[in-house]
């Protein structure tokens, strides 16, 4: 690795090793000792440097390609065929500082004709379970849909790959081509040993943009059709809940689109979800959601209630369910904004299991619920351990674009919001939220509902 030090205006580089490390290094500071040093202002024969994480010690795996798509809605054949997006993720706990050994812009996100379409530049900080969104600017129609605190989901700074600084790409990436992401931003330098992960159709033939054999290829009719739809990477629900990378494409991605169409690529009804650096990230279990009232089992009021009234025009001709949470923020920082997003759900095609939507609540102010028996949730919410008592549920709202709330309601992907956390009223750290989810009952039967929470986080307090 390379240590970069700087004293005053005088540069030296200084090559490495770190005794006993077995993974690849992360951004770290750490004091160099430069005995008889020359020609620059040192304090003890100390100075500071900073060991950067270059191109070679990003290994395949730790950045992936989340989510995508090469079409979609518009007023136009043009814009239809360029509402496309890619979105990249930071596939490790620590930072992803982005640079290169081999003197090029970047990190480069190309099609299989071997083109670039965009460069995450050079020194782009991507946080530890964060993402960077690129995205075609001739079409990508999805700019509205919320991100952190008051920005939305546009396209992240990028470079052509020409080099110029732009917020989007404007060359198509045809529909079921393969993608994929290098350490280095030199086309001649594109291989299997500097790739850092590719998705790719059945109907790909260049392996080096595709894993496996590929995700199932959409058809002609189905991409005519301009579908509200994208490719999203499937989270492991069964160990830790992150995105599934066994480098087979078919297994790791899920087809979704807001109607649940029947597609030669799959059938699963959801909602794209782009999500770029100013995006919540992922903050369970920090962020520890328990049952309003654990006295009580999840299953009984008011853990989980289900109403029966026939309300079809919001996906809920029998009834509702709702799960009743308590969120503990654990961060240790005050969080500035709270959403959830669905990881799996029962939902249409919904085979001998129930048919859920996800729905806003109701409510703008919150619910009111009383008879609560648990110590700590009535000390959280009311300042008394005392029970029973009564505290107040704040409601969580379906966030669009896409268009979800159209009697079809969400799926996969489709995220809810909390709306009283804000920067002007963050959730201090060990401070706690009582929050309702809210699903529509389309067909009945036994169900699956699981969220991961989604935050943003202020800066902590000091010491």
């Amino acid at each position: 690795m390379t240590v970069n030090f700087a004293p005053t205006d005088t540069s030296k580089t200084v090559i490495v090793q770190v005794t006993g490390d077995t993974a690849p290094e992360f951004d770290e500071t750490f004091n160099v000792k430069l005995n008889n040093a020359v020609g620059a202002s040192i304090s003890d024969d100390t100075g500071v440097g900073t060991i950067l994480n270059d191109d070679e010690s990003v290994s395949s795996g730790q950045l992936i390609i989340s989510e995508f798509r090469f079409s979609g809605p518009g007023a136009n054949p043009t814009e239809q065929a360029n509402n496309e997006f890619v979105e990249l993720y930071n596939n490790t706990d620590s930072p992803l500082f982005v640079t290169t050994t081999d003197s090029s812009a970047g990190w480069a996100l190309a099609a299989s004709d071997g083109v670039v379409r965009f460069i995450v530049p050079n020194g782009t900080v991507i946080p530890a379970r964060g993402h960077f969104l690129g995205v075609n600017t001739l079409g990508y129609s999805l700019s509205a849909y919320p991100a952190g605190n008051a920005t939305t989901a546009t396209g992240d700074p990028i470079l052509l790959g020409n080099g110029t600084p732009a917020n989007g790409y404007a060359l198509d990436v045809p529909d079921n081509a393969g993608i994929a992401v290098f350490r280095n931003a030199t086309p001649a330098n594109f291989s299997t040993a500097t790739r850092l992960d590719a998705a790719g159709s059945t109907s790909e033939g260049n392996t080096l943009y595709k894993e496996g054999a590929g995700y199932l290829a959409l058809s002609p009719s189905n991409i005519l059709q301009n579908l509200e739809h994208s490719f999203y990477r499937t989270m492991d629900t069964t160990t830790d809940g992150f995105p599934k990378d066994t480098n087979h494409n078919e297994t790791d991605f899920m087809f979704i689109d807001t109607h649940g169409t029947l597609t030669t690529a799959g059938q699963h009804l959801g909602a794209p979800g782009p999500e770029n650096l100013s995006s919540p990230i992922r903050s369970d279990p920090s962020a520890n959601v328990t049952l309003l009232d654990t006295h009580v089992v999840q299953s009984d009021v008011p853990n989980r209630v289900r109403t029966v009234e026939n309300d079809p025009a919001h996906a809920s001709p029998f009834g509702t369910l709702l799960f009743r949470r308590r969120v503990v923020n654990n961060t240790g920082a005050p969080v500035t904004r709270l959403r959830f997003r669905v990881v799996e759900i029962t939902t249409l095609p919904a085979v001998g299991n129930a048919d859920l939507r996800v729905r806003s609540s109701t409510g703008n102010n919150g619910m009111a619920i009383s008879g609560i028996m648990d110590p700590a949730t009535c000390l959280a919410s009311t300042g008394s351990a005392s029970t029973p008592c009564s505290v107040t549920v704040t409601p969580l709202t379906l966030e669009q674009p896409p268009t979800q709330d159209d009697g079809t309601g969400g799926g996969y992907n489709s995220t809810v919001a909390q709306g009283t956390i804000t920067t002007m009223s963050p959730l201090a750290n060990g401070a706690s939220v009582n929050v309702e989810f809210r699903v529509g009952i389309q067909g009945t039967g036994h169900f699956t509902f699981l969220v991961i929470v989604e935050a943003v986080k202020g800066s902590a307090p000091s010491p």
